[in-house]
């Protein structure tokens, strides 16, 4: 699921983003998967909007060794530049060689 097995030895770690509204209603289940796979793979939750539940996105993140960005103000390309940069400062982190 967040992982790519090479070898039986070998994995890939994965850097996962959750972008969402933020008003989900299965947060346990998420809350499951990610830490079951939280060895294998970072969690960094975006929210956008204002209506996000924040401290959901929060503990989410947290659970999956990431970080939360939330973006209300989706004008003007704040949201644009706000999501790329999270992605590219995270990308290159968990890859660089």
């Amino acid at each position: 699921m967040f992982m790519n097995v090479i070898s039986q030895n070998e994995i890939i770690p994965r850097v996962v983003f959750l972008l969402t509204d933020g008003q989900f209603h299965n947060q346990d289940l998420i809350l499951d998967v990610v830490r079951a796979r939280v060895q294998y793979s970072s969690v960094h939750t975006i929210g956008i909007g204002s209506d996000v539940y924040e401290q959901d996105l929060v503990n989410i993140a947290q659970s999956g060794a990431g970080q939360t960005l939330i973006v209300k103000n989706i004008s003007g390309g704040s949201l644009q530049s706000s999501v790329i940069g999270l992605l590219q400062c995270k990308s290159l982190q968990k890859f660089k060689m």
